[in-house]
Protein backbone atom coordinates (compact mmCIF):
# COMPACT_ATOMS: atom_id res chain seq x y z
CA UNK A 1 0.00 0.00 0.00
CA UNK A 2 2.48 2.81 0.89
CA UNK A 3 0.98 6.68 1.88
CA UNK A 4 -2.07 8.29 -0.14
CA UNK A 5 -1.18 11.26 -2.52
CA UNK A 6 -3.37 13.89 -0.74
CA UNK A 7 -1.29 13.08 2.66
CA UNK A 8 1.64 13.00 1.14
CA UNK A 9 1.40 16.42 -1.10
CA UNK A 10 0.10 17.94 2.29
CA UNK A 11 2.87 17.07 4.08
CA UNK A 12 5.49 17.66 1.04
CA UNK A 13 4.00 21.21 1.25
CA UNK A 14 4.16 21.66 4.88
CA UNK A 15 7.93 20.75 4.85
CA UNK A 16 8.68 22.96 2.07
CA UNK A 17 6.74 25.70 4.13
CA UNK A 18 8.87 24.78 7.35
CA UNK A 19 12.43 24.87 5.36
CA UNK A 20 11.38 28.47 3.74
CA UNK A 21 10.40 30.35 7.41
CA UNK A 22 13.94 28.23 8.92
CA UNK A 23 15.73 30.66 6.07
CA UNK A 24 13.67 34.06 7.63
CA UNK A 25 16.26 34.97 10.27
CA UNK A 26 20.02 34.91 10.34
CA UNK A 27 20.20 32.10 13.20
CA UNK A 28 17.34 29.74 11.29
CA UNK A 29 19.20 30.03 8.78
CA UNK A 30 22.46 29.55 10.17
CA UNK A 31 20.86 26.60 12.00
CA UNK A 32 19.80 24.67 8.81
CA UNK A 33 23.10 25.49 6.54
CA UNK A 34 24.85 23.74 9.35
CA UNK A 35 22.65 21.02 9.81
CA UNK A 36 22.91 20.07 5.98
CA UNK A 37 26.62 20.53 6.32
CA UNK A 38 26.77 18.01 8.67
CA UNK A 39 25.03 16.02 6.84
CA UNK A 40 27.04 16.30 3.56
CA UNK A 41 23.89 17.82 1.95
CA UNK A 42 23.89 21.62 0.09
CA UNK A 43 21.41 23.90 1.90
CA UNK A 44 20.82 25.36 -1.69
CA UNK A 45 19.65 21.94 -2.84
CA UNK A 46 17.03 21.14 -0.33
CA UNK A 47 14.24 23.09 -1.91
CA UNK A 48 14.43 21.65 -4.58
CA UNK A 49 14.87 18.15 -3.25
CA UNK A 50 11.74 18.72 -1.31
CA UNK A 51 9.66 20.17 -4.23
CA UNK A 52 10.75 17.42 -6.49
CA UNK A 53 10.34 14.45 -4.28
CA UNK A 54 7.34 12.66 -5.42
CA UNK A 55 4.96 9.86 -3.94
CA UNK A 56 6.49 6.69 -5.82
CA UNK A 57 9.86 7.95 -4.38
CA UNK A 58 8.71 7.91 -0.56
CA UNK A 59 6.36 4.62 -1.01
CA UNK A 60 9.43 2.88 -2.54
CA UNK A 61 11.61 3.88 0.42
CA UNK A 62 8.86 2.89 2.75
CA UNK A 63 8.91 -0.60 0.90
CA UNK A 64 12.37 -0.78 1.33
CA UNK A 65 12.74 -0.25 4.83
CA UNK A 66 9.73 -0.56 6.96
CA UNK A 67 8.88 -4.08 7.89
CA UNK A 68 5.65 -5.20 8.58
CA UNK A 69 6.26 -8.47 10.39
CA UNK A 70 8.95 -5.89 12.65
CA UNK A 71 5.98 -3.89 14.12
CA UNK A 72 5.84 -3.77 17.62
CA UNK A 73 3.18 -2.41 19.80
CA UNK A 74 3.26 -0.87 23.60
CA UNK A 75 0.48 -0.42 25.80
CA UNK A 76 0.76 2.31 27.88
CA UNK A 77 -1.89 2.16 31.07
CA UNK A 78 -2.23 5.14 33.25
CA UNK A 79 -1.40 4.09 36.91
CA UNK A 80 -4.72 4.81 38.73
CA UNK A 81 -4.87 4.80 42.80
CA UNK A 82 -1.72 2.67 42.64
CA UNK A 83 -3.51 -0.55 41.60
CA UNK A 84 -2.19 -2.62 38.24
CA UNK A 85 -4.58 -2.35 35.38
CA UNK A 86 -3.75 -6.03 34.64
Amino acid sequence: TGIELPVFERTRKKAVGRFLSLLDSPQGLANVYTQQLLRGLDVLTTLDLLRNLSLNDVNAALKAHVQPDQFSVSIVWPKVDGSDPA
